[in-house]
């Protein structure tokens, strides 16, 4: 059984350390790809939702001439995802 996708979206920052949007729809899509919910925008929203509880932090980074934002757990992120984790 999957995990609700925005926890899934907390589980790929914490293994990777860092990651954009567009990296964790390439992580998410091959287990979410059939689901209607598996797409940028509301991948999006989960990253901002997360952000926005105090799970992650988002910095900008400039790639050439893109800039774009990562995002990453934050301590208290770490913990939530811990107490989830065991609760799987």
């Amino acid at each position: 059984m999957l995990l609700p996708m925005k926890f899934s979206v907390l589980e790929c920052i914490v293994a990777q350390g860092s990651l954009t949007l567009e990296e964790v729809y390439e992580i998410l899509y091959p287990k979410y790809g059939g689901e209607k919910q598996c797409c940028h925008k509301v991948i999006g929203e989960h990253l901002e939702s997360l952000e926005g509880s105090g799970l992650l932090q988002s910095f900008l980074v400039e790639t050439g001439p893109e800039v774009r934002r990562r995002y990453e757990a934050t301590p208290y992120g770490l913990r939530r995802f811990d107490y989830i984790n065991r609760k799987k």
